[in-house]
């Protein structure tokens, strides 16, 4: 849960795997690190834009591999009518 005052919501994730050479031709269509179709990252990083957010991948400082951090608007909560 997320304190009331927050406004936005952040998530960071490290990993330890074999990092990334290129971390901006990550976010493009079609490109990719591995075996992959390349179009995972491309496809969350048009959902953040859509929802008023970012993603940045860059190399992990911490574990070597890569690191993505998403920063979204917190969305406002709806809750359903009192009866």
């Amino acid at each position: 849960s997320l304190p009331a005052s927050s406004v936005r919501v952040k998530l960071a994730v490290d990993d330890g795997g074999v990092g990334i050479a290129d971390a901006d031709s990550l976010l493009d269509r079609g490109s990719s690190a591995g075996g992959s179709t390349g179009l995972g990252l491309d496809i969350a990083a048009s959902t953040a834009r859509a929802g008023g957010g970012e993603l940045r991948v860059e190399r992990s400082e911490r574990l070597g591999g890569a690191r993505a951090d998403l920063d979204l608007p917190r969305a406002e909560e709806s809750r359903p009518p009192d009866d």
